[in-house]
Protein backbone atom coordinates (compact mmCIF):
# COMPACT_ATOMS: atom_id res chain seq x y z
CA UNK A 1 0.00 0.00 0.00
CA UNK A 2 1.38 3.47 -0.80
CA UNK A 3 2.51 5.76 1.95
CA UNK A 4 0.01 8.50 2.69
CA UNK A 5 -0.07 10.43 5.92
CA UNK A 6 -3.21 9.98 7.99
CA UNK A 7 -2.50 10.87 11.62
CA UNK A 8 -5.65 9.19 12.94
CA UNK A 9 -4.81 5.92 11.14
CA UNK A 10 -1.26 6.09 12.53
CA UNK A 11 -2.71 5.84 16.04
CA UNK A 12 -5.34 3.19 15.36
CA UNK A 13 -3.26 0.68 13.39
CA UNK A 14 -0.50 -1.65 14.46
CA UNK A 15 3.25 -1.01 14.37
CA UNK A 16 3.52 -3.64 11.62
CA UNK A 17 0.93 -1.79 9.50
CA UNK A 18 2.72 1.53 9.94
CA UNK A 19 6.15 0.05 9.14
CA UNK A 20 4.74 -1.64 6.03
CA UNK A 21 3.46 1.74 4.82
CA UNK A 22 6.76 3.45 5.65
CA UNK A 23 8.81 0.71 3.90
CA UNK A 24 6.67 1.19 0.78
CA UNK A 25 7.33 4.94 0.69
CA UNK A 26 8.90 6.27 -2.49
CA UNK A 27 11.00 8.80 -0.59
CA UNK A 28 14.82 8.55 -0.58
CA UNK A 29 15.15 10.20 2.84
CA UNK A 30 12.79 7.69 4.42
CA UNK A 31 14.54 4.76 2.75
CA UNK A 32 17.93 6.07 3.95
CA UNK A 33 16.71 6.13 7.55
CA UNK A 34 15.15 2.68 7.21
CA UNK A 35 18.51 1.23 6.10
CA UNK A 36 19.91 2.30 9.47
CA UNK A 37 17.40 0.13 11.36
CA UNK A 38 18.94 -3.20 12.32
CA UNK A 39 17.88 -5.97 14.66
CA UNK A 40 21.48 -6.60 15.76
CA UNK A 41 21.88 -3.17 17.35
CA UNK A 42 21.09 -2.02 20.85
CA UNK A 43 21.39 1.29 22.68
CA UNK A 44 22.74 1.93 26.18
CA UNK A 45 22.92 5.16 28.14
CA UNK A 46 26.54 6.31 28.12
CA UNK A 47 27.19 9.94 29.11
CA UNK A 48 30.95 9.48 28.62
CA UNK A 49 30.86 8.13 25.04
CA UNK A 50 27.52 8.92 23.39
CA UNK A 51 26.96 8.28 19.70
CA UNK A 52 23.71 10.24 19.73
CA UNK A 53 21.24 11.99 21.99
CA UNK A 54 17.59 11.00 22.26
CA UNK A 55 14.74 13.12 23.55
CA UNK A 56 12.23 10.62 24.95
CA UNK A 57 8.53 11.33 24.73
CA UNK A 58 7.20 10.77 28.22
CA UNK A 59 3.77 9.23 28.62
CA UNK A 60 2.13 8.64 31.97
CA UNK A 61 -1.43 7.80 32.87
CA UNK A 62 -3.39 9.42 35.67
CA UNK A 63 -6.67 7.52 35.36
CA UNK A 64 -9.94 9.22 36.21
CA UNK A 65 -11.84 7.81 39.17
CA UNK A 66 -15.55 8.33 39.75
CA UNK A 67 -15.98 9.42 43.39
CA UNK A 68 -19.27 10.61 44.83
CA UNK A 69 -20.58 11.50 41.37
CA UNK A 70 -17.51 13.46 40.26
CA UNK A 71 -14.43 12.48 38.31
CA UNK A 72 -11.10 12.90 40.11
CA UNK A 73 -7.59 11.97 38.90
CA UNK A 74 -6.16 9.01 40.83
CA UNK A 75 -3.12 11.11 41.79
CA UNK A 76 -5.40 13.34 43.88
CA UNK A 77 -6.70 10.32 45.81
CA UNK A 78 -3.54 8.25 46.25
CA UNK A 79 -0.38 10.10 47.27
CA UNK A 80 1.79 7.00 46.75
CA UNK A 81 0.55 6.73 43.16
CA UNK A 82 1.14 10.46 42.66
CA UNK A 83 4.74 10.18 43.94
CA UNK A 84 5.42 7.11 41.80
CA UNK A 85 4.01 8.81 38.68
CA UNK A 86 6.00 12.01 39.24
CA UNK A 87 9.23 10.03 39.85
CA UNK A 88 8.64 8.11 36.63
CA UNK A 89 8.09 11.31 34.65
CA UNK A 90 11.18 12.95 36.18
CA UNK A 91 13.33 9.90 35.32
CA UNK A 92 12.44 10.22 31.63
CA UNK A 93 13.08 13.96 31.21
CA UNK A 94 15.93 15.57 29.29
CA UNK A 95 18.37 14.25 26.75
CA UNK A 96 19.54 10.65 26.94
CA UNK A 97 23.15 10.18 25.81
CA UNK A 98 23.15 6.85 23.96
CA UNK A 99 25.92 4.63 22.68
CA UNK A 100 25.18 2.22 19.84
CA UNK A 101 26.18 -1.40 20.44
CA UNK A 102 26.19 -3.85 17.53
CA UNK A 103 25.85 -7.53 18.41
CA UNK A 104 28.02 -10.10 16.72
CA UNK A 105 25.90 -12.30 14.48
CA UNK A 106 28.62 -14.80 13.51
Amino acid sequence: MPFTHNAEADFTGTDADLFARVRAADAPAIQRWLRLLRRDVDFVRDPAHPDLFALPKVRAIDPPVLLDGRVVPLSQLDTAFARHREAYIASKQGEWPLRIIAWRTT
